[in-house]
């Protein structure tokens, strides 16, 4: 009994020295980011129609995720230590426009066809932090968590044929949930610092649409967004 007394201390001492509560941080900044659509699909049972026909016809068909763009503002608060990473956890609010998907029909008797999707979004993550400092003016952050994805625009459909072209607006109805794994790259210049960023974010369930009364599954998002931009911190 002694000893397992004895080891319960030494654990609890190593773990204090280990996880320090040094002076808390506070990070406010902001980015623009590139979208691009790697994994996202069609989920609409209407594309395999048409992807059927074109086929029959000799025609290639292909499917990918649109490329997009954003912007965002997000807040951080460094709350722990483990030496050699700060600990944190992050929110934000993340603007991306253009989410959606597409396809095209080529080699056809009615020549290049394409249909593309698109849907803005407001993505609101709350991610998990660590950074490590290997310099005083160098940092690397790895992250991970989850988010909700409101929608703010209709799917926005567009199908172009080589003479003419056609659009139509089905209404979104439902919230998506969603996960992130990202890593980022901070340098110091003037009184923040500049930062670069990569992550990979996909939603749990696919985006509903309504047309003609009825509601389906339009698209799923799986998505790589890039940015870049510029932050500060305040020690509390």
């Amino acid at each position: 009994m002694k000893k397992l007394a004895k080891i319960v201390t030494v654990l609890t001492l190593a773990l204090s020295c280990a996880v320090s509560a040094p002076a808390m941080s506070f990070t406010v900044g902001g980015k623009g980011a590139l979208f691009v659509g790697a994994g996202s699909e069609w989920r609409d049972d209407s594309i395999k129609g048409i992807q059927s026909s074109y086929e029959g016809f000799g025609g290639e068909f292909t499917t990918g995720g649109n490329v997009g763009g954003g912007f965002g503002l997000y807040a951080a608060l460094n709350f722990a230590s483990l030496g050699i990473a700060d600990l944190g956890v992050q929110t934000e609010l993340d603007f991306f426009f253009n989410n959606g998907v597409y396809c095209t029909a080529s080699q056809t008797l009615l020549g290049t066809t394409k249909l593309t999707g698109s849907v803005s979004t407001l993505d609101i993550p709350v991610l998990f932090t660590a950074d490590f400092n290997f310099t005083k003016k160098l940092s690397v952050e790895a992250e991970s968590g989850f988010y909700l994805s409101i929608p703010l625009s209709p799917f926005h459909c567009v199908a172009t044929y080589p003479s003419v072209s056609g659009s139509e607006d089905q209404p979104v109805r439902n919230l998506n949930v969603g996960m992130i794994f990202g890593a980022g790259l901070g340098y110091k210049m003037g009184p923040g610092s500049l930062v670069g960023n990569i992550r990979y974010l996909f939603d749990f369930t696919g985006t509903q649409t309504e047309a003609d009364s009825k509601i389906s599954e339009a698209y799923i998002r799986r998505g790589l967004t890039f940015s870049v931009g510029y932050q500060y911190t305040f020690n509390l």
